[in-house]
């Protein structure tokens, strides 16, 4: 075995098969077990006063129902934004229910997407979050015409959820790891878990962390997937100067550089996207007070007139979705 050969990676898995390799990939998640036996940190980033305030948005239920009656077909986009909470509900395509038929479950109606933030004084929300319990966040937070109260709905028939799909509950938190490429040494590992997965190094393997592996944050403007698939791609990229420029250096740690630059690229882009999440929160959940005796006028009011006006000009309209497709920061 050759000097550059020893720059390996042994990964053992709990079934007891392992797995040499000269590069490892943690694409394994926030509970990141990769992430984990490197010893590398995943802490919350502070990202500034007014992204880590607490907001009304810290904790959310995401749901897949179907509602009764008329209204369980044909109805558009809708959302709400009260001091409290923010409602929405999105109608899902048809391609949703063939998957589910797929998997063995049959739904006729058409399904919709809803989520809305719990209030902390709510308390905790339950696992996998109920019927009734999603039926009085609709009640609450949604807008009338989906109300399963008659004395405020506009419609004749009050509108109640029928069927939950899937329900789930999760906090807004934000985490990034303290680096996303690093070559370990003989004895970074010592002291893992007994019966955990174990990693072990011959003269100093590569880690590199990819997706919420190696950043997590809110879903906020939907742009953790993206994020993540934007790591992978440069990684790619990445792996094949790695492997190109080895190949004609004495030592593949020489060609270090070029994964410490992905490292440090994707690092910085990561922060980024979680300071925009963490200002939306921030924006979107902001409490409802005064903004201070001199001017006695709600936070969330002048918050809804700042949308208003700021959505009537296409400028504006450019750079919220030049912010959410992520194309300003690959």
């Amino acid at each position: 075995m050759n000097e550059d050969d020893e720059n390996l990676t042994d990964v053992t898995f709990e079934d007891g098969k392992t797995i040499t390799a000269k590069y490892v990939i943690g694409a394994d998640g926030a509970r990141s077990v990769v992430r984990r036996m490197a010893g590398i940190g995943f802490t919350d980033p502070k990202t500034g006063e007014k992204g880590d305030r607490i907001t009304n948005l810290d904790q959310m239920v995401l749901a897949d129902v179907v509602y009764e009656g008329k209204h369980n077909n044909g109805m558009e986009f809708s959302g709400t934004m009260s001091p409290e909470s923010f409602f929405l509900c999105v109608p899902l395509p048809n391609s949703f229910n063939d998957f589910l038929a797929k998997n063995g479950q049959e739904v006729q109606d058409q399904i919709y997407r809803i989520g809305a933030g719990v209030p902390l004084v709510d308390g905790e929300i339950p696992h996998s979050p109920s019927k009734e319990y999603l039926q009085n966040l609709v009640d609450r937070f949604g807008p009338t015409f989906l109300s399963s109260n008659a004395s405020v709905n506009p419609n004749p028939t009050p509108v109640r959820i029928k069927e939950v799909i899937w329900s789930t509950r999760f906090r807004t938190h934000s985490a990034i790891a303290d680096k996303t490429f690093t070559r370990l040494g003989g004895d970074e590992l010592q002291g893992a878990p007994v019966g955990a997965d174990k990693i072990t190094t011959k003269h100093g393997g590569i880690i590199l962390l990819v997706g919420d592996a190696a950043h997590i944050h809110s879903p906020a403007g939907g742009q953790g997937m993206n994020l993540g698939i934007r790591d992978a791609v440069f990684l790619g990229e990445a792996l094949v100067k790695h492997i190109n420029a080895s190949a004609s250096q004495p030592s593949s740690v020489d060609a270090d550089y070029i994964l410490r630059e992905f490292g440090e690229e994707r690092h910085k882009r990561a922060l980024e996207v979680i300071a925009l999440t963490k200002n939306m929160l921030s924006f979107m959940g902001m409490p409802d007070k005064k903004i201070s005796w001199l001017f006695p006028i709600s936070a969330t009011t002048v918050r809804d007139w700042v949308m208003w006006l700021g959505f009537k000009f296409s400028f504006m309209q450019a750079k919220m979705a030049w912010a959410m497709s992520g194309l300003g920061r690959r």
